[in-house]
């Protein structure tokens, strides 16, 4: 063993130290080191014992505090708990009914889903809904693009606007709006 090892076990080391001097030196030591070993587990034992003393103390008490309870209280608490689960229920309902609203409309089923639970929530869900209409004309757009097919295209501004246009939804609000400020009487025909 080197000095340094020596030394970090909290030995002195002198120099001509004989090995019956080292031998002793380690032994005082890995007694003194078993004595606070000893004393650490005893401390261990002592501490679990109390910890599971109050656990049982605990436990003991909470048993004791439901048996006090009154058969109105014990009612009252079970009457509490549906009501609690009555209300997630309820909630849970009126979210997939709105979701499913949604979905009819067009709506993602990721979107349909914040809106609904935003609603229920009372949170202000107008920017989703706007992200919505957005997505919804951009489809438009690139199914018309697709299709070959632009509406108020050619000579006649208002020549391709017709009912079954507008019943296949292939108009945008901004269009639909510019053509009820521009011509009515279109507007009106064809929405009939």
């Amino acid at each position: 063993m080197t000095k340094e090892q020596i030394e970090k076990l909290g030995l002195t080391f002198t120099e001509g130290m004989t090995d019956d001097q080292v031998f002793e030196a380690f032994s005082k030591l890995k007694g003194e080191l078993t004595a606070e070993k000893s004393k650490f587990e005893s401390e261990a034992k002592t501490n679990k014992g109390l910890v599971d003393k109050y656990s049982s103390e605990i436990s003991a008490l909470k048993k004791e505090k439901q048996d006090r309870m009154t058969d109105e209280e014990k009612k009252a608490q079970e009457h509490q708990q549906l009501l609690d689960e009555i209300a997630s229920l309820k909630k849970d309902k009126t979210v997939s009914e709105k979701v499913a609203k949604y979905l009819k409309l067009g709506y993602s089923e990721e979107v349909a889903k914040k809106v609904a639970e935003g609603e229920i929530d009372g949170v202000d869900v107008s920017d989703l809904h706007a992200q919505f209409l957005k997505e919804h004309d951009e489809q438009l757009k690139k199914k018309l693009m697709k299709e070959n097919h632009i509406p108020n295209g050619g000579g006649d501004p208002n020549k391709s606007f017709t009912k079954e246009g507008f019943r296949k939804g292939e108009y945008t609000y901004e269009q639909l709006d510019k053509l009820s400020r521009e011509n009515p009487a279109l507007f009106d025909e064809i929405t009939k």
